[in-house]
């Protein structure tokens, strides 16, 4: 018969947490918006957006376990609301 194996204390899972109250875009995710086409203004607006949606949510749908993931969708479903003008194409006079 096997006998049960003692690993020793298993680790807890990862618990997500609340927006950190310093939170901005790092670099990365600032890099990550220009990258989808996203302006300086159209960031910081999104930023803003963010933070104050994050730091006014209660209960466990607050707590994330990576912000950065959390952001980068936040961009994504920012650009599938209202994706960037395309860029005009100008006709020939001929």
């Amino acid at each position: 018969m096997l006998q049960p194996v003692d690993d020793g204390p298993q680790p807890k899972p990862v618990r997500g947490t609340t927006i950190p109250a310093d939170w901005a875009p790092s670099p990365i995710d600032w890099e990550y918006a220009a990258g989808k086409g996203m302006g300086p203004d159209r960031i910081t607006r999104a930023a803003e957006r963010f933070t104050n949606f994050w730091r006014a949510k209660t209960g466990a749908s607050a707590r994330k376990r990576d912000w950065a993931a959390t952001w980068r969708n936040w961009i994504l479903d920012d650009l599938d609301r209202h994706p960037p003008p395309k860029a005009r194409l100008k006709q020939a006079v001929w």
